[in-house]
């Protein structure tokens, strides 16, 4: 789900185009999905 961050070479930068953006509600679901996940794993103690 998340991508590390890594240094560019010092010339890649004029060539890097950079994701676009996810939807909102994309971002919510995943939000939901993980909320809904610790819920779980919290309720199995």
């Amino acid at each position: 789900m998340f991508e590390r961050l890594v240094e560019l070479e010092p010339g890649a930068r004029h060539f890097y185009k950079p994701r676009p953006m996810r939807p909102l509600e994309a971002i919510r679901s995943d939000i939901i999905a993980v909320e809904w996940e610790m819920e779980g794993l919290l309720g199995e103690r």
